[in-house]
């Protein structure tokens, strides 16, 4: 029985480590994304590069998320 306890505390432990770990890469792309728009609005050629890799970034983000 604690075995099978054990089991499925590791389960969750695993999980929250990877939400958490998902949740601060999500953070930080989140502050890229938010500096490559104000890169972008000056419209300049690498602030709208900058917003078109952050934009890929946070979707791969929402996609692993959703994977959970």
């Amino acid at each position: 029985m604690n075995q099978a306890i054990d089991h499925e505390w590791g389960i969750v432990a695993s999980h929250s480590f990877a939400f958490k770990t998902l949740f601060n890469s999500a953070s930080n792309k989140i502050i890229k994304f938010n500096y490559a728009i104000s890169l972008a609005k000056n419209k300049s050629y690498e602030g709208n590069i900058a917003a078109k890799e952050a934009i890929r970034d946070v979707s791969t983000e929402k996609a692993m998320a959703e994977m959970l």
